[in-house]
């Protein structure tokens, strides 16, 4: 669960970041057709986008009130299936994935065009790219002579004002049954991630389901980099590299970040990539002085769910309850082997 995001390697940092978008992404590498996303933002997004708005921005409206859960499944504005991808993108047949912005879920890809989808606090688009064996033509700029095993880029704006801090991170749809030797293991590589992130929010989940799974952090310091423009301008494509000043990053990442808080009217586009959890083979990797482990053994046949959230406006110190959170993003990924046969196609 969000092992190692953001780029700061516990065995050594990487080679420095090429520049440019993905081939993939500009020079003709086979992309499905585009796809639609309802109406256009100059058109006022019609009348389910006047309910996102819940009024002026920084004053919540009815649907800002709404459990997170409950208000996405007024959402849906995708409608069709990502086609499948072309042979750049890669063996990815083990990961299957869907985007439960929207109700019922939709069927997206890694390494292929970003999935857009939209909730009642978030409008946007998400670019997964997972590590293959061989290496993917799709991927190769954004992997190739780096560790990472995993990247995920987000391109949206906010369409209100969050309420209190914005968490990112990995969710499980249920408690985690854990043996002995599992727990302590688990004991063991939290100790790590609290030494990369002290302000990570953990929990094993509860019996009656009230809290899920899950290991966040506040979203504004675990981006690896971000890139803001007011939402009246063109947003970069992506799959390049984001820009944002070293010296803005540094103190983002120490919580004080110029930019403030999130908040609408900006385009924010954000990168998240660890080199320790591999979708592909469903294990944690290059984790220095531990072996490869399978993820089975911890999370059964759950799939994880990549997150963002706000605990609206409720205590952020205790349990995340699952119905009071406002879900910005959620992102499911689902191993083939945890799926009965041929529902992975």
């Amino acid at each position: 669960l969000g092992l190692g995001w953001s780029g700061r390697p516990l065995n050594g940092s990487e080679p420095p970041r090429s520049s440019g978008a993905m081939p993939g992404l500009r020079r003709g590498i086979h992309m499905p057709g585009p796809l639609s996303i309802g109406k256009k933002r100059g058109d006022g997004g019609g009348k389910g986008a006047k309910k996102a708005d819940g009024g002026a921005a920084g004053t919540p409206g009815r649907s800002d009130r709404r459990s997170g859960a409950a208000a996405a499944r007024k959402y849906s504005v995708i409608n069709q299936p990502q086609p499948p991808p072309g042979p750049s993108a890669g063996d990815i047949s083990k990961v299957v994935c869907h985007n439960c912005a929207v109700d019922p879920p939709v069927r997206g890809y890694p390494n292929s065009e970003p999935v857009p989808f939209e909730t009642p606090f978030f409008r946007g688009k998400l670019l997964m790219l997972v590590r293959t064996k061989p290496l993917a033509e799709f991927t190769r700029r954004r992997f190739e002579g780096r560790q990472r095993v995993l990247e995920i880029q987000i391109q949206g704006e906010f369409l209100t004002q969050p309420m209190g801090t914005v968490y990112f991170g990995g969710q499980m749809p249920r408690q985690m049954q854990l043996s002995l030797i599992s727990r302590s293991v688990c004991g063991a590589l939290l100790r790590i991630l609290k030494t990369m992130a002290k302000s990570m929010h953990v929990s094993f989940g509860t019996a009656d389901g009230s809290e899920l799974p899950h290991i966040c952090y506040p979203l504004a310091s675990s981006m690896d980099r971000v890139n803001i423009i007011p939402s009246s301008e063109a947003a970069p494509p992506l799959g390049g590299d984001i820009e944002e000043a070293n010296s803005v990053r540094t103190a983002r990442r120490a919580g004080n970040w110029p930019h403030g808080n999130f908040r609408p009217g900006y385009t924010y586009t954000m990168g998240f990539h660890t080199a320790y959890l591999d979708v592909v083979s469903w294990q944690t990797v290059n984790l220095p002085g531990i072996p490869r482990l399978d993820l089975h053994q911890f999370w059964g046949d759950m799939p994880v769910y990549f997150v963002v959230y706000d605990c609206g406006g409720r205590d952020e110190k205790g349990p995340h309850a699952h119905k009071a959170m406002r879900y910005m993003i959620r992102f499911r990924a689902q191993h083939a082997s945890n799926l009965p046969e041929g529902a992975a196609a």
